[in-house]
C-alpha cells in the first residue's frame, strides 16, 4: 500500500487547518464554498477600493457622478441595499481526531510541507554534464 501524503492548508478567509491529499489537492485554499464566495467577494472589495483611490479611478468616479447628476431621475427616494453580507460561518471541525485526514477524500495518511515530486515511473539520474543516463547505470 502506498504511503499517502497530506499537505496541511489554513483557510485563508476563516482560519480553519484542513488536510488535503496530493490526488485532490488542486490548489485549494478555502475549507470549504461558502469561504471561498467570501474570500473572492472580499478580494474583490479590496481591487475595487484599490482602484478607485487612484487618479484614473477617482477621475472615473467623478465623471460617472457627474453623469448621474445631469439625469433626470423620477425616483426620490434610495433603495435599500439587496446585497446582504451573510453572517460568520464557522467551518466545522476535523471529523477524525487524532488522524489526520484529506478534507475531500478522506484518505488517512502522513503529513508533509509539500508534496514530492511525482516521477512516473522513471528512475533516471543524470551525470555531471546534465545528460539522463539509462536506468542501472
Amino acid at each position: 500500500m502506498d504511503t499517502v501524503f497530506l499537505l496541511e492548508i489554513t483557510c485563508r478567509w476563516c482560519g480553519h487547518t484542513f488536510f488535503i491529499c496530493q490526488s485532490c489537492w488542486r490548489g485549494q485554499v478555502y475549507c470549504s464554498n461558502a469561504c471561498r464566495v467570501i474570500g473572492y467577494r472580499k478580494k474583490k472589495q479590496a481591487r475595487q477600493r484599490k482602484y478607485r483611490n487612484s487618479p484614473k479611478g477617482r477621475k472615473t468616479h467623478r465623471e460617472n457622478e457627474n453623469k448621474r447628476k445631469n439625469r433626470q431621475s423620477r425616483k426620490k427616494v434610495g433603495d435599500a441595499t439587496s446585497n446582504t453580507i451573510p453572517p460568520l460561518i464557522s467551518c466545522p471541525p476535523n471529523s477524525y481526531f487524532n488522524t489526520f485526514c484529506c478534507h475531500c477524500c478522506g484518505k488517512t495518511g502522513v503529513i508533509v510541507s509539500q508534496f514530492p515530486r511525482r516521477r512516473y515511473g522513471r528512475t533516471y539520474s543524470a551525470d555531471f554534464k546534465g545528460r539522463a543516463l539509462s536506468p542501472g547505470r
